[in-house]
């Protein structure tokens, strides 16, 4: 079992997205780490065992349930006898007053009650679940107890109940990624803070080494979705001016983008620029006018372009950038027209802001790029729109979330933003930073 990788019970997230505090100092040892995952998953186990072999309470792996919790229940007695005796466990016992036996080769341990111990109770007696998780009889009491970071953890965490992981993860990959992305930034989206500083599917590696891929980090969707598309329409223009290149070029056709959409839409016009390279200089001359009736014009052609009654000459009157885009990808003869994906869409128009729409489309694309809907988890997307524009334009980087799914679907399995299985997780990659990170110290 990997220790970068914060796996335990159901019961255990539940415990770790309840009390961060002690799931960011697991991540911060691998040692506790995989302590506290075997003692889980031994008392789970044991859990299991009661359930389904049908013991008694007076059974030494007997656990209450929550529902019939009423404050901290006096621990079972351990006698020599029950373990002898028990039908599924055959427990050799040595002289020392310390009963030990391996169980699915990890240790049950009954240990004196140490002060640790005692702190833990009195703190766990506050929440009835937190009290049955963590009781005396279990193997997670142990690994908290026998831990002075943990127990500290513990009873502190429960005191202050802050929740700073996700400030300190921010502040953290502004560090370590660099590349002009702020703290402020990473904030809003948590998730792909954790997959930089985890470097989770070489996510740093590559932020650091393409600045268009940091770039995205700081776009807006809907920005892209037209930038792009008029980098298309520039291109594909700029490649058919041979002769008049040096007066129509690249940087005036990126001041003036409708008028290269003119151009594109007009190839008789291309064609007698080229061959009188004199006029060139009068169509420079009227980059302004040919700018003004283009955009006049935008909203008409747009609504001949989409065949979808929510997309219509009002709708692109109000969102001329939309209209635009719709024109340029047919101009340019995309391979993924933003007209076409329109007329599948159903939706309101209430619903339809430019924002809405960039979003939606850079996800579907981003499915596309990974191969699929459900590949990884589909909130990593739909939450985190940059994470879809980069997939979307960058297949290396699809490539790499696809291939490490299964570790994302571990890492990222809940998809409630507020779910305790989520905070747990973040708090961990936090603590899992401090390992990994040596700037963690002078930021945390």
């Amino acid at each position: 079992m990997s220790t970068t990788v914060l796996s335990v019970s159901d019961k255990g997230y539940r415990f770790l997205g309840k009390n961060t505090s002690v799931s960011s100092r697991l991540g911060n040892s691998s040692e506790r780490s995989l302590d506290f995952m075997d003692a889980d998953a031994i008392d789970l186990d044991d859990h299991q065992i009661d359930r389904f072999r049908g013991l008694d309470s007076h059974s030494p792996f007997y656990l209450n349930s929550t529902q019939s919790f009423r404050g901290l229940h006096d621990p079972p007695t351990f006698s020599r006898s029950s373990f002898q005796n028990s039908s599924f466990l055959q427990v050799s016992l040595s002289s020392t007053e310390t009963i030990e036996e391996l169980l699915d080769g990890r240790k049950i341990r009954v240990n004196d009650r140490s002060e640790n111990s005692r702190a833990i109770s009195r703190e766990a007696s506050k929440d009835p679940y937190d009290a049955v998780y963590t009781s005396e009889d279990r193997n997670v009491h142990d690994v908290l107890a026998e831990s002075d970071e943990l127990t500290n953890a513990y009873v502190e965490g429960r005191t202050h109940n802050d929740l700073p992981h996700e400030d300190k993860l921010a502040d953290l990959a502004e560090v370590i990624v660099g590349n002009g992305i702020s703290a402020d930034r990473w904030r809003q989206y948590p998730d792909l803070a954790r997959l930089a500083v985890e470097n989770r599917a070489d996510f740093q590696d590559q932020l650091e080494e393409s600045s268009e891929l940091s770039d995205l980090m700081n776009a807006q969707p809907e920005d892209e979705l037209l930038q792009r598309s008029r980098e298309q329409v520039v291109e594909a223009v700029s490649e058919k001016l041979q002769n008049s290149s040096e007066i129509l070029d690249e940087e005036f056709l990126n001041e003036y983008p409708l008028l290269a959409l003119y151009l594109l839409r007009n190839p008789g016009l291309i064609e007698y620029i080229e061959q009188n390279t004199e006029f060139a200089e009068q169509y420079r001359a009227d980059a302004g006018r040919i700018t003004e009736s283009m955009r006049d014009d935008l909203p008409e052609l747009a609504d001949e372009a989409v065949d979808s009654s929510p997309f219509d000459e009002d709708y692109f009157a109000a969102n001329p950038d939309m209209a635009e885009v719709v024109l340029n990808d047919a101009a340019a003869d995309s391979s993924h027209p933003f007209a076409t994906w329109l007329e599948q869409q159903e939706i309101q128009r209430k619903e339809a802001s430019p924002s809405t729409l960039a979003e939606s489309y850079w996800l579907d694309r981003a499915r596309e790029a990974t191969r699929g809907e459900s590949n990884i988890p589909d909130f990593l997307f739909s939450d985190n729109p940059p994470l879809s524009m980069m997939a979307s334009l960058n297949q290396s980087l699809a490539d790499t979330l696809t291939n490490n799914s299964e570790l994302l679907y571990t890492l990222f399995g809940d998809t409630s933003e507020d779910s305790l299985f989520r905070r747990a997780q973040r708090a961990y990659g936090l603590g899992l930073s401090q390992r990994i990170n040596g700037e963690y110290q002078r930021i945390a």
